[in-house]
């Protein structure tokens, strides 16, 4: 901002120095009018009478003056051009200054150009002072710019690092009780954020009554489970059967409740600590395998031993599981194959290739597949977010002979 203010007395300093010319300019016209115009109506005036004594006076006096007298267009015409003819002038007339003016009066036209020998000791005076005025000028402009730029740029930078930090501007009264622009502005991020913060609580209030009362019941679907469990006779059968599932039901709501807790956190409220990948993907992929099966899909793993990585369990939980699962409901034909390395995981499946419109909406909340395959569109757009709060990146590209391929980047480098 303080560059800003500097420009602004540069130019300014230039519309005065303009200025100064012009004043200059015309002070110098003014000058050569006052000189040579009384001299001018005293010619009209003797040849009007055709009084030859006077004349004869007029031509001495020209002569002491160093002044050139001439009528009727006679006269040095190659030095007043057409268009300035008739305006009073400086010139110079090989290297020394003159002044000329010229007059039309009772039908003949007269033309005076008179030495001025001191004209050149005027003109640096003036030029001097004007130089004087302007450096006086620009320094008057670079000093005004300076301490108005400290004015406004100051309380702003004030403003913008509380901002930046993460405070409450409507906590600073210097800036919040300012009656201009910058008050202006403080008061209105100062309401804004008291909206935000206030919505922010909002959402984590919502946030621990839903997983409160989703917990609850979850917990004691759980202990009831658990006693069908142990209070059954038969080892298998339909009541087997049903029972499984009811349990993998509801373990899936408890991890589904805790990672909507996860993702409501700040990214930085995460405990992250090393994160056994491998055993992670074995075992996400060794809870999908039957599922495959049932749909006909062959399933292929190729985990790397040993790839440890920061992160969080639960999250990096919920990346492969949906990762696994959007392959598991798209797929049609062939197989899906999840590969594990040490810079990250890829899921790669059979399905046909997402369209090109889509796949820039591709991690956004409620954008789906084309093939009618029933979901709602939020197990790619948690991925994403779960990704962003592991400082992972997802992305996706084409497979080389079909299909798709979900890749994941421990580190966001692609």
């Amino acid at each position: 901002m303080a560059g800003a203010f500097l420009a602004l007395a540069l130019l300014e300093s230039l519309v005065f120095g303009v200025l100064a010319w012009g004043a200059y300019h015309a002070l110098s016209v003014y000058l050569v009018r006052w000189h040579l115009e009384p001299v001018l109506e005293l010619v009209a005036e003797v040849d009007r009478d055709g009084d030859e004594a006077a004349a004869a006076v007029l031509a001495q006096l020209a002569d002491d003056m160093d002044i050139k007298i001439y009528r009727d267009g006679a006269g040095p015409t190659k030095y007043i051009p057409a268009p300035e003819r008739g305006k009073p002038r400086l010139t110079r007339l090989e290297s020394e200054r003159y002044a000329l003016s010229w007059r039309s009066k009772q039908g003949r036209e007269y033309v005076l150009v008179g030495k001025i020998d001191d004209f050149d000791d005027l003109e640096e005076v003036l030029l001097q002072a004007f130089l004087l005025c302007a450096a006086g000028g620009l320094l008057a402009a670079v000093v005004f710019g300076l301490t108005l730029g400290r004015r406004i740029s100051g309380p702003l930078l004030t403003l913008a690092r509380r901002i930046r930090d993460g405070e409450n501007p409507g906590d600073t009264p210097e800036l919040l009780d300012r009656r201009d622009e910058v008050g202006l502005l403080t008061r209105a991020f100062a309401e804004r954020e008291g909206e935000l913060r206030a919505f922010l609580v909002r959402e984590q209030l919502f946030t621990g009554d839903v997983s409160h009362e989703l917990r609850t019941p979850l917990t004691v679907l759980r202990g009831g489970l658990e006693i069908l469990e142990a209070g059954r006779s038969m080892e298998s059968g339909p009541d087997a059967s049903i029972l499984a599932r009811m349990t993998r039901t509801v373990d899936s709501m408890s991890e589904t409740v805790n990672t909507l807790l996860l993702l409501a956190r700040r990214p930085e409220q995460l405990e992250r600590g090393p994160l056994d990948m491998t055993a992670l993907v074995c075992a996400q992929a060794n809870a999908v395998e039957q599922a495959f099966a049932r749909r006909g899909l062959a399933f292929e793993i190729d985990a790397a031993p040993g790839i440890v990585v920061r992160g969080h369990a639960g999250l990096a939980g919920l990346v492969v599981r949906n990762l696994l699962d959007n392959a598991l409901r798209y797929a049609e034909t062939g197989g899906v194959v999840l590969r594990l390395d040490a810079e990250g995981l890829i899921v790669e499946d059979g399905g046909p290739p997402i369209t090109e419109n889509l796949r820039e909406r591709l991690f956004e909340r409620g954008v789906r597949g084309g093939n009618g395959t029933p979901g709602s569109g939020l197990g790619l757009a948690l991925v994403r977010r779960a990704c962003e709060h592991l400082g992972w990146a997802v992305n996706y590209r084409p497979g080389p002979d079909g299909g798709n391929v979900f890749y994941v980047r421990f580190r966001c480098r692609f």
